[in-house]
């Protein structure tokens, strides 16, 4: 088993996007998996909060992805899974506004999303080695 360091903070911007930015998501959603397209677990559920209120909505949650979280709390019987995704979740910038560069956050997103499929496709490659 091999340990890497772990920032998260492409996760963050990304995320902090799709929070703020209904360009960002509606793009973002077109490509969504049922795994998700983060590394992290905690990513993945604020990702699929957005995705989802994204597909009933047709829009981005914005400072209303608080109200979103607390909703699926309630509902979640792993408190530790939810203690780290409001942990996670508190530490995004809804940025979305005139000033989000929405290409770059696209490209961005591009990139590490690929970068996730290629390290899940090693990952499965090597557990059938086994």
């Amino acid at each position: 088993m091999k340990i890497e360091r772990y920032s998260g903070e492409k996760e963050r911007e990304i995320l902090s996007a799709m929070v703020g930015n209904r360009l960002v998501l509606g793009r973002i959603a077109s490509k969504w998996t049922v795994r998700g397209l983060f590394m992290s677990p905690w990513a993945n559920a604020v990702g699929k909060l957005c995705i989802d209120f994204y597909r009933k909505f047709g829009d981005c949650p914005g400072k209303g992805i608080e109200s979103v979280i607390r909703t699926w709390a309630e509902k979640q019987h792993d408190q530790a899974t939810v203690e780290l995704v409001e942990k996670f979740a508190s530490s995004l910038e809804y940025n979305g506004g005139d000033e989000l560069n929405h290409e770059h956050v696209l490209c961005v997103a591009g990139d590490y999303f690929n970068m996730v499929k290629l390290d899940r496709l090693i990952e499965e490659v090597q557990s059938h080695k086994e």
